[in-house]
């Protein structure tokens, strides 16, 4: 038993860290995961640890003094690579409080949250628990599925990268705006790889939870059953036996686990991590709509600029699409299991009743 116990736990342990690494290492380079990370890294001596870690810190101080330094740069030398045409004061203090929450965000990001393995320990933990208890063996499939659509939405972000690179190069005299375009390559790359690694989490969440209730789903009396248990003699429903009970309520337990998962993800230092990133997007695609708008307007934009800027904006809004499509990925399980567990409910109280029933019309 242990025996096969060890190896379902090695079995799920190599499937979750497969369907976690890519975007893992990907975080990692830029620095929004900690390293060396366990299961995806074998931890190293703590003289390496040490020195490793002395080093990253250097190179975030290095690279945030330059994303930090790019900003004000492109203020105080050219201020109007900012704001192109007029626009109202309320419009720049969006700017402002943008281009802040960007540098705290990278801040924290850089020399905080990097170095934070508890919450990567956490959600693993927690997954492979849910996977050991009750995984199945086509659960690969699944992931598989999650895995490959994380992947297609990556690929998403070097061809927005590169379409702002191309305005930058059609606008090749004004190389004022090369510091804004670091800025945004580096923010932008910042929460997506945030984005990638909670659209993981919430897929694989979403997956287990779709297993467990097709498992509670088949408890439930089929329609064909139903109409020969009517149309028998005696009515004779399908009862819930002890056996379906116990699992019936290990299922909740471990729903309950996935729930505090995303839970912990949705709150906490990774959630305000999110809530700064869907609030800079916002102000983004408010004030680079507003500058297409009057540049259109006015007729100073050329075309091939403003498609591509309009573009940018439709990829930054689907950043939110991200966010709303995990989340409803959990939430229709969620709605799910609540109608499952009241036509069971249903189910076994319309057995108590058949049984009553029985018994009198036996007596009569």
């Amino acid at each position: 038993m242990d025996r096969i116990q060890n190896e379902l736990h090695l079995y799920y342990r190599v499937l979750l860290t497969d369907t976690f690494r890519t975007v893992i290492k990907i975080s990692q380079w830029f620095f929004t995961a900690p390293y060396p990370l366990y299961p995806y890294q074998h931890v190293t001596s703590i003289y390496q640890q040490r020195l490793y870690v002395l080093g990253k810190i250097l190179f975030s101080a290095l690279v945030f003094g330059a994303i930090t330094a790019a900003p004000v740069l492109l203020y105080f030398m050219q201020d109007k690579a900012i704001f192109i045409y007029s626009v109202p004061v309320f419009i720049k203090m969006m700017y402002f409080i943008q281009t802040t929450l960007n540098i705290a965000g990278m801040g924290y990001v850089v020399f905080v949250y990097q170095f934070r393995t508890s919450f990567h320990r956490f959600y693993f933990d927690r997954l492979l628990h849910v996977l050991e208890q009750f995984g199945r063996r086509d659960i690969d499939v699944g992931l598989h599925q999650v895995k490959r659509a994380v992947r297609i939405v990556m690929l998403l972000t070097p061809v927005q990268i590169g379409m702002v690179g191309l305005m930058l190069l059609l606008r090749i005299s004004d190389w004022g705006q090369l510091p804004r375009f670091l800025t945004f390559v580096a923010a932008h790359i910042l929460g997506r790889s945030t984005t990638w690694v909670y659209m993981t989490i919430m897929g694989t969440v979403a997956i287990l939870l779709r297993q467990m209730n097709d498992t509670l789903e088949s408890f439930i009396i089929p329609p064909s059953d139903a109409h020969e248990a009517l149309s028998a003699e005696v009515p004779q429903p399908t009862r819930l036996t002890a056996v379906d009970r116990r699992m019936i309520e290990k299922i909740r337990l471990l729903q309950l686990e996935l729930m505090r998962v995303v839970e912990k993800i949705n709150g906490g230092e990774f959630g305000t991590l999110l809530i700064i990133y869907i609030v800079v997007t916002f102000i983004y695609i408010n004030i680079e709509l507003l500058q297409l708008y009057q540049g259109k307007r006015q007729n100073t934009i050329p075309s091939d600029i403003f498609y591509i800027r309009l573009i940018n904006c439709a990829f930054r809004f689907a950043g939110f699409i991200m966010f709303a499509y995990s989340n409803r990925l959990v939430q229709k399980q969620n709605y799910r299991v609540c109608s499952i567990l009241h036509q069971l409910n249903k189910v076994d109280n319309e057995a108590a009743c058949s049984n009553i029933f029985a018994d009198a019309y036996k007596k009569d």
